[in-house]
């Protein structure tokens, strides 16, 4: 299982086209959460059909991607020759939406309430681990794998890797390697320095878990 929806105000479309239709959706909203609630700038990428609907659409304007997925996004380095990889967020469809509340940010309109919300079924590459994360508190980090097709209606499926973070206390914790999980995640984009650069990258951080006896 690897499904969800995300909603917000179209911050940008950027034209990713080369042999097909493709684009890049930057999405601003406000959801809600456990603790204090969640602003964030999210891109979706979208191919094809969706991609050609989507390259119509104007900043400002609030759409829900109503079939949206997580997946672990894999390339080697040009540079260096190592692999690489980052989690991205896919929408199968969207839909514009009305009657929505919505605030400035800078430059930008942010839909208020917006939605969020990933559910992963699938299995632990790994025993879970807890740490310290300073002022934080404890956070429990789990790497689920999912078997997802090489690309849509393809038979041949490969492994995604998709790490979350769970910042209070959770089911996960002290999960051996091998179990079998559903979570419910929210996407967010985190900054870290990295070799005196300041790189962005998206984490998957939990909404609420179960783990199957």
């Amino acid at each position: 299982m690897n499904e969800g929806m995300i909603s917000g105000c179209v911050v940008r479309v950027e034209d990713k086209t080369q042999t097909f239709p493709a684009a890049i959706v930057t999405l601003a909203g406000e959801t809600s959460r456990v603790s204090k609630a969640l602003v964030f700038f999210e891109q979706v990428r979208v191919t094809r059909d969706v991609a050609v609907k989507a390259l119509q659409l104007e900043p400002g304007q609030a759409v829900l991607f109503d079939r949206a997925t997580v997946e672990q996004l894999i390339w080697t380095d040009r540079q260096t020759g190592e692999p690489r990889a980052q989690i991205v967020t896919r929408g199968r469809s969207f839909v514009k939406l009305r009657g929505v509340r919505t605030r400035r940010q800078g430059e930008h309109l942010l839909l208020e309430n917006a939605v969020n919300i990933f559910t992963l079924r699938g299995r632990l590459a790994k025993k879970t681990e807890t740490r310290r994360a300073g002022v934080f508190g404890e956070v429990t980090e789990a790497l689920v794998t999912l078997n997802l097709p090489v690309k849509s209606g393809a038979p041949e499926t490969r492994p995604h890797y998709l790490k979350v973070e769970a910042w209070r206390e959770t089911p996960l914790k002290g999960q051996r390697s091998g179990a079998l999980v559903i979570t419910q995640v929210l996407v967010k984009t985190d900054a870290s320095i990295i070799g005196g650069e300041k790189r962005y990258f998206t984490v998957l951080e939990e909404r609420a878990s179960s783990v199957m006896a």
